[in-house]
């Protein structure tokens, strides 16, 4: 049998095949007159034409800020997306989200969760569908909290002071130990030469993700 095959490419001669089943690859979206010559013979042949219409590709890619605290977040996702017209572009933002979709291109969205955080835009178009995921990131608020070795508190008395505060960034200390001294140190020990009761207060600073300036005072605790 003979094949005579053209994909209706305008401005070119090598769009063609003398296949019985060719692929092509077209150069972009666009409506296309195919058209085949097929026959027994070069005298017994007959034509047949048919348009295809192939849309442009659907794109789609969004920016938001990586991370925030979970204390009052707010997230701004801007979606840079483009495809045929009519094509459909939805966010899931998970169970945790203020809202879980939304077909708008840009969205503000907050989370009751802490840490890694899911995030899918996806473009959709008769048959054709593209997504893109990121994740995000919630960082937990810090806490802050300390406790005092138990011994025997006689003058001159070493106390050793034990941090429990917690955060998912560093730490800045400060101590004031009521009697005039102060230590940066995380777990520091003292010495009170002096029989009393003093105040003493614990200052903590995380400079990244919640950024926060705890206080603790522990009145009268030695």
């Amino acid at each position: 049998n003979i094949y005579e095959w053209d994909f209706g490419v305008p401005g070119i001669a090598t769009d063609v095949s003398s296949q019985s089943s060719p692929t092509y690859v077209y150069p972009g979206p666009g409506t296309y007159t195919v058209t085949l010559i097929s026959g027994s013979t070069a005298s017994c042949k007959d034509t047949i034409t048919q348009d295809i219409t192939l849309n442009e590709p659907i794109v789609v890619e969004f920016t938001s800020q990586d991370s925030l605290c979970v204390n009052g977040n707010v997230f701004n996702f801007d979606g840079n997306v483009s495809g045929p017209p009519n094509t459909v572009y939805e966010w899931d933002f998970g169970p945790n989200g203020s809202i879980n979709t939304s077909n708008n291109v840009d969205e503000t969205v907050s989370f009751n969760t802490t840490g890694n955080i899911e995030v899918t835009l996806t473009g959709t178009h008769n048959n054709c569908m593209e997504s893109v995921m990121h994740e995000v990131y919630l960082y937990a608020e810090p806490t802050i909290d300390f406790t005092i070795q138990s011994g025997l508190q006689c003058a001159p008395f070493v106390a050793q002071f034990i941090d429990q505060s917690w955060a998912e960034t560093g730490i800045n200390y400060l101590w004031d130990f009521g009697d005039g001294t102060t230590s940066v140190e995380q777990n520091p020990s003292h010495v009170f030469n002096t029989v009393g009761s003093y105040p003493v207060t614990l200052t903590i600073e995380t400079t990244a993700g919640c950024v926060a300036t705890l206080n603790l005072m522990e009145a009268d605790l030695v």
